[in-house]
């Protein structure tokens, strides 16, 4: 349920940003990994404040305050999203697309794309708040089955 949560927060987070066009200022190589990071910083700085609802947390029935002890993440440890796919504890990987959950692609062999998820559109299809290269923040729909431009490596939960 806690994970539930933070994810539902993560997606609100991104959404605040890309609402706000906000310009933000990355030391980071990684722009659209940076994104991601600042994003679950704000979550793992604010959960334990913030009371909130969602599309999944209304669904499912979960509503409420996260717990200050509930763990941080461990995303910050990685510049590249293809070596945080290396990183990650198996424990993260998911199976299926959360919203709240990250994607990470593979654009080239030695380059990696991630995003947060907003939503399944359907069962191929999901929506993507992502940083680009060029400093903006988009929404994207994706196809996790089409592997022309970039293949999916998976995705992962922020936190155990």
């Amino acid at each position: 349920m806690k994970m539930i949560n933070k994810l539902n927060l993560l997606v609100k987070t991104a959404e605040k940003y890309l609402a706000n066009g906000d310009s933000l200022k990355s030391t980071g190589e990684n722009w659209p990994l940076s994104f991601v990071q600042l994003c679950v910083k704000e979550v793992d700085q604010n959960s334990d404040e913030q009371e909130y609802s969602s599309n999944v947390a209304d669904n499912e029935g979960f509503r409420g305050t996260l717990s200050p002890s509930y763990g941080h993440s461990s995303i910050y440890e990685s510049k590249d999203p293809l070596k945080l796919w290396d990183l990650i504890a198996k424990d993260q990987i998911l199976e299926k697309p959360l919203p709240g959950s990250l994607i990470i692609w593979n654009k080239s062999e030695n380059q990696g794309h991630i995003g947060i998820v907003v939503k399944l559109l359907d069962e191929g299809t999901v929506e993507c708040i992502e940083g680009t290269e060029d400093k903006k923040i988009l929404k994207v729909k994706r196809s996790i089955k089409d592997k022309s431009s970039m293949s999916l490596r998976g995705f992962i939960t922020p936190w155990h």
